[in-house]
């Protein structure tokens, strides 16, 4: 699940989306941390409401934006925090016209 990435985009912890989704914060906190691989589909459709996302979006069967391989292979160099500021950086670059 894309759980993790949704929260952050969000801004929500275990505890805020476990409120919105009227679930047992257990239940977030074991699929961020691997314990539940396959969670119940009420889950699921329960999380995906509160952020307000498509199941599929959230499970990993959305289409996915295409990323050079060589990309790739340079971001995994870095963590999360790093990769937004690179983000960051390569926004703040001026774009050629058209």
């Amino acid at each position: 699940m894309r759980l993790k990435a949704e929260m952050a985009a969000q801004g929500y912890n275990p505890a805020s989306l476990s409120i919105c989704a009227n679930l047992n914060r257990r239940a977030v906190t074991d699929l961020l941390e691997g314990r539940a691989q396959s969670p119940k589909l009420s889950t699921a459709y329960a999380l995906a409401k509160a952020l307000n996302v498509g199941l599929d979006s959230l499970t990993g069967s959305a289409p996915q934006p295409s990323l050079a391989p060589r990309l790739a292979e340079i971001l995994a160099q870095y963590d999360e925090a790093d990769q937004e500021r690179l983000a960051a950086a390569i926004l703040s670059l001026p774009r050629a016209p058209g």
